[in-house]
């Protein structure tokens, strides 16, 4: 399985108790690079002292607490904690909830995975609070198999935070309508159906019973991309068709009765985070007309890779 290419990602959230452009780094020892890597920021929050300065329309993280944390969770909060420290400021963050813990908890310091940035409090809001992260960064914990990767923290000293992909995605809808044309994939990204093409799969065999190969060839037809765009196929069930005697044209087997055609969008990209959305076109066969989709072909939707198959596109 090819591992997804985080590798255009990017920047920076922490706010804390004295303005953004007042506060000082102080770095660790090395000489930092002329060009140093930018990081994507996640977990980064709007100011509730007064701190003009801070980047702006970065969102509160009360807009994005959810019902339920992924399985995992305690594996991706293990992952937060173990982030690579790059910066220490001068004056802790706080909590943004009433409730939170005294601002020493929250923390100086930023962390990085070589390719996101978070504040060293973002595992409090994540574990205490169910505040919701990134599909995108999900996606990339679990990649690694939740292992910290090695990382020179001295490198990113100076690194320049992009918001860009954290403003986009934050706010976007954090619980999507609950209606049949939105799933929740394993992964915890929510997609959503643009478009569906059904067609009765036999409609136009006139003779002859159908067989796994004529079959086969119908799958392949739907499951070719029509304008280059990314497929991923359901893989059907054929089922045995039983004739009293030997059938001369093939191995008789039958489809399920209709052929699905949908495109799946996300708000979320898949790979490159400056790109506006992800889509994908899924393949899939099931015995009535949709919607709804076959409970066995929606568990099997669910868990997608989306991040290692789907297309990112922009508006």
């Amino acid at each position: 399985m090819r591992t997804p290419d985080f590798s255009t990602l990017a920047r920076h959230d922490l706010v804390g108790t004295v303005s953004w452009f007042d506060r000082k780094r102080s770095q660790p020892g090395g000489t930092s690079p002329e060009s140093p890597p930018k990081l994507h920021a996640i977990g980064y929050w709007c100011s509730e002292r007064g701190d003009s300065d801070v980047e702006p329309g970065l969102p509160h993280p009360r807009t994005l607490v959810q019902d339920e944390q992924p399985t995992d969770i305690g594996q991706i909060v293990a992952y937060l904690k173990a982030g690579h420290v790059y910066s220490t400021w001068l004056g802790y963050s706080y909590c943004r909830f009433e409730d939170g813990p005294p601002d020493e908890e929250m923390g100086t310091q930023d962390c990085t995975d070589g390719v996101f940035s978070w504040p060293q409090g973002l595992p409090i809001y994540v574990e205490r609070y169910q505040v919701r992260l990134p599909a995108a960064f999900i996606e990339r914990v679990r990649s690694l198999n939740y292992r910290m990767p090695v990382v020179d923290s001295v490198q990113f000293a100076d690194s320049e935070l992009d918001f860009a992909y954290w403003l986009r995605w934050a706010p976007a809808p954090r619980r999507p309508p609950s209606d049949r044309r939105t799933i929740t994939l394993t992964s915890g990204r929510a997609i959503r159906m643009a478009a569906l093409s059904q067609r009765a799969v036999y409609e136009y065999q006139l003779e002859g019973v159908p067989t796994r190969d004529g079959n086969q060839h119908i799958i392949d037809d739907l499951r070719t991309p029509k304008h280059g765009e990314a497929v991923a196929l359901i893989e059907p069930e054929q089922r045995p068709i039983q004739l009293k005697r030997e059938y001369p044209f093939g191995e008789p087997a039958k489809l399920p009765a209709v052929a699905c055609t949908a495109m799946f969008r996300s708000l979320e990209p898949a790979r490159d985070l400056h790109a506006d959305y992800s889509k994908l076109t899924v393949v899939w066969f099931q015995e009535e007309f949709a919607l709804p989709i076959a409970p066995e072909v929606l568990a099997s939707i669910e868990n997608l890779n989306w991040a290692e198959i789907a297309d990112d596109d922009e508006h």
